[in-house]
């Protein structure tokens, strides 16, 4: 609930930045936010799942501005979520400098960041564009196991309508899923659209480490390009990021190439004829 006032004086954790009232959950600093404002959440943890549904939405933590994957984790103390974020039919998002983790939930299928836009079948309006995921750790995070088809553990996962304008930079995804027990995918961005590389997505500079593999046909994937899951290519670039500790860095499974360096781990651009 609300715990400060206009008048600039802060006691909770969790401000907007824009109209000085402070807030002690994030989701309650998110729900009576604008569309343009930013939310600073401050050190500390926070037990909660967020929802945006607020365009143009900036939610910075105390690590805004410093890469996930710098040099031993040279980051100040973290503002971390054990749950998860979901981003939900709106566009211009930001998530910056925050920590997602340790989060073992009982469901089958579970998303560190989930971005959700509003399907093609809705219309004008659907689809989402400009959400950028950056100096974020998301870590540790588990679905249910039992090793069926539907047990997936993802970092970063966007489905349900077409994204363009997508950036995952400067962060660090580690020990996502658990080895024979749910498949883990780092970033799986699906229905891609864009007419050169960058406009559907760029994945850059991240670490991404300790991905889990379920079997040999569910193997721990770093970055899954999706175009509209079994369709047309798609504008995408994904460029200096590390790999290890898994089994494939990037798959593509556009048209005319079913999969991108599934053998080798290494980075890939892919771009639209």
């Amino acid at each position: 609930g609300l715990v400060g006032t206009n008048d600039g004086t802060i006691t909770g954790v969790v401000e907007n930045i824009d109209t000085n009232n402070a807030f002690s959950t994030i989701q309650a600093a998110v729900d009576n936010a604008s569309d343009g404002d930013t939310i600073e959440v401050r050190t500390g943890q926070f037990n909660e799942n967020v929802t945006i549904t607020t365009d143009n939405l900036t939610l910075e933590g105390p690590n805004a501005g410093t890469p996930g994957g710098s040099s031993n984790r040279n980051r100040s103390a973290e503002a971390t979520i054990t749950g998860t974020v979901r981003i939900d039919g709106v566009s211009g998002v930001t998530l910056d400098g925050v920590r997602i983790a340790e989060n073992e939930t009982l469901q089958q299928l579970t998303a560190g960041v989930s971005i959700q836009p509003e399907p093609a079948s809705s219309g004008a309006g659907a689809g989402a564009e400009n959400i950028t995921i950056e100096n974020t750790v998301i870590e540790d995070m588990s679905a249910a196991g039992g090793g069926g088809p539907g047990n997936f553990t993802f970092g970063i996962l966007s489905f349900g309508g077409p994204i363009s304008d997508v950036t995952v930079t400067d962060n660090q995804i580690r020990n996502i899923g658990r080895d024979g027990q749910t498949q883990g995918v780092a970033v799986s961005l699906e229905s891609l659209s864009g007419d050169s590389a960058g406009e559907g997505a760029v994945v850059k500079n991240n670490t991404i480490v300790d991905i889990a593999t379920l079997n040999q046909t569910r193997p721990g994937t770093g970055v899954a390009l999706r175009p509209n899951f079994r369709g047309n290519d798609s504008a995408a670039e994904v460029v200096d990021n590390s790999f290890s500790e898994l089994d494939i860095a990037v798959t593509h499974p556009a048209e005319d190439t079913v999969e991108i360096d599934r053998s080798e781990l290494a980075t890939v651009v892919v771009e639209v004829p």
